[in-house]
């Protein structure tokens, strides 16, 4: 369902927003607490492919606020690549190999 919300699949950023927060809201359990910050770290890859660095990093950073991920740090390495912040970047990639030297990035 999520994935369908995505503007790519039809649907909008605005309903993704909504329907995530719905579901962490109403989740007196835990079991969706993995989608704090999903929204940010989708929004972060779509601002990354529009070369829009500045925003993608400002919504990968508050992805990582809710949960520091490999993912999230190797595309945070890849939005400052882009920014030719590569001292940055290597401070990123360090990360995201300290949380899990096995990850491979797609």
């Amino acid at each position: 369902i999520i994935d369908k919300l995505q503007p790519k699949w039809g649907g909008s950023w605005e309903e993704l927003r909504a329907y995530i927060s719905n579901l962490y809201e109403h989740d007196p359990r835990g079991q969706f607490k993995f989608l704090r910050g999903y929204f940010d770290e989708l929004r972060a890859k779509e601002l990354y492919w529009e070369e829009k660095y500045e925003e993608a990093l400002i919504h990968n950073e508050r992805a990582l606020q809710t949960g520091e991920t490999t993912g999230r740090y190797y595309w945070k390495a890849s939005i400052l690549i882009a920014q030719s912040r590569k001292a940055e970047a290597l401070d990123a990639v360090n990360k995201a190999i300290q949380l899990d030297p096995d990850w491979h990035f797609n």
